[in-house]
């Protein structure tokens, strides 16, 4: 969806392809040494809201132009909410059934509309539509699972690059399809044979596919037992991984560590930034002490060099933190907002039981409060 110069280096470079991956034994996040933020008054506002067209479950949102799209879904309907400053419409797409998750709205650069790709029917397949409501292309059923986790992007030839996890023998495998045309290519698999990953995100820069994941290692069979040591501690091990493919869903670059493996990873997103430039947000759920929260961990990946990940807060409740013009907002652990703009962080009661959907062309926040007919535009200042 943006351009990423460096992805040409995937074909032949040993630096930035060919990069060790992080051992569990050399975690370079390291959390004693983690800044302890200075507290500061409430540095966020609200200054105005917008109404929404009835209660609605949101999804994840996108930019075209001054606009934001998120992908909505009212009772048993699904479509996209169109949000400019003042107003708010939704243009219903499709059925929804069950529980299946708002409608993932994409749009190529430069784009003054968006697709839209969502589980439809009873079992289950993903269909690709377009702003009126048209399916341009409709994927197989998904074996039966409990996962709905997908992604999809906007290929430079006009087709669209599907992602989505799905169950294995030793775990879940990435799996993809590309559609051109409205041909829909066979499945295949992306993950290696031997890694267990779901969650997956994928971005489109020039001809290069860039898959990222959750991968998992669980516990020795003797720790099995071991009940977690407090909220949001899993069994396993969880990190982010990324790997590189070309339009033909070939690999070209080694498998990479974006976050360490020694790490408890639950949650993480992607985001262009333009350029060669992508930010991976993440929420690591190892806990020091029981109860503490997470931490959020920032890896901006700017060239050859993977950076070490930053950590950004601290006692992060669940979900994944927004980060938006180096502002992070977030929930702690009692489900009360935060933000943090460098090393100052701030009680925020307007983010309340709220979430941060993404920012507006003006650099405001754009918040959905819980079990509201209204979103609330907020604006942060230091």
């Amino acid at each position: 969806m943006k351009r990423f110069a460096i992805l040409a280096l995937c074909t032949g470079c040993a630096s930035w392809c060919g990069a060790p991956k992080p051992s569990g034994e050399d975690d370079p996040v390291d959390r004693d040494a983690a800044p302890h933020a200075a507290e500061a008054k409430s540095r966020c506002s609200e200054t105005s809201s917008i109404a929404l067209p009835g209660a609605l479950e949101l999804g994840r949102a996108i930019h075209i132009g001054t606009r934001v799209v998120v992908g909505a879904r009212r009772a048993n309907r699904a479509g996209l909410l169109e949000i400019d400053e003042l107003t708010a419409r939704f243009t219903e797409l499709g059925d929804a059934f069950g529980d299946v998750p708002p409608p993932l709205p994409i749009a190529s650069f430069g784009s003054e509309k968006a697709t839209a790709v969502a589980y439809e029917g009873t079992k289950r397949h993903l269909v690709i539509r377009d702003s009126a409501a048209s399916a341009i292309a409709e994927l197989p059923p998904d074996p039966i699972d409990e996962s709905l986790a997908f992604d999809a992007a906007v290929l430079p030839t006009g087709g669209v690059v599907v992602v989505w996890d799905a169950p294995t023998s030793n775990g879940s495998a990435i799996w993809a399809s590309t559609v051109l045309a409205g041909k829909v290519e066979p499945a295949v698999r992306l993950t290696p044979e031997d890694v267990d990953g779901d969650t997956p995100r994928v971005v489109a820069i020039g001809p290069t596919i860039i898959l990222f994941w959750l991968a998992h290692r669980g516990l020795p069979k003797s720790d099995a037992g071991i009940e977690p040591e407090g909220a949001g501690q899993d069994l396993d091990h969880a990190w982010v991984e990324m790997l590189a493919f070309d339009g033909m869903l070939h690999p070209t670059s080694p498998l990479r560590h974006i976050t360490p493996d020694s790490g408890r990873v639950s949650s993480f997103d992607v985001t262009p930034r333009g350029g060669n430039e992508m930010d991976v947000v993440a929420r690591d759920a190892f806990e020091l002490h029981a109860g503490q929260g997470g931490t959020a961990l920032l890896v901006r990946i700017r060239g050859p060099e993977l950076p070490a990940p930053v950590v950004l807060a601290e006692h992060v409740g669940r979900g994944v933190p927004l980060l938006a013009n180096e502002w992070l907002v977030f929930d702690d652990t009692q489900n009360r907002g935060r933000a943090a703009f460098g090393s100052i962080q701030s009680p925020e009661p307007v983010l309340d039981a709220a979430r941060a959907l993404s920012a507006l062309a003006n650099g405001d926040l754009l918040v959905a409060g819980e079990h509201e007919n209204a979103l609330h535009v907020v604006r942060c200042s230091n």
